[in-house]
């Protein structure tokens, strides 16, 4: 979705470090380094809180857009993942 917003194609598996630093993303707040590390995180560790991040501000840039709507309309089971918190625990071991 953040390539067909700059007019781009996904580049092929295995390029998007190559693209993004060749032809990083102006509509996005961060520098292509650090939205790469974003990517690759939640890649390796699927956090919560950077999926979040990143979903907040391309809902921003949607809407921006043009495409509140689709937000608006979402009434999906996956809805819940925009402001969920996960509950933290302690263990004594």
């Amino acid at each position: 979705m953040v390539f067909a917003l700059h007019n781009r194609p996904r580049p092929f598996y295995g390029y998007l470090e190559k693209e993004l630093k060749a032809y990083p993303f102006k509509k996005l707040p961060w520098p292509a380094d650090e939205f790469l590390k974003k990517i690759l995180l939640i890649l390796s560790t699927a956090d919560i809180k950077t999926q979040q991040e990143i979903l907040k501000a391309t809902e921003k840039l949607l809407r921006r857009e043009g495409f509140g709507k689709v937000f608006d309309d979402w009434k999906g089971k996956d809805k819940w993942a925009m402001t969920y918190r996960p509950k933290q625990f302690l263990f004594d071991y």
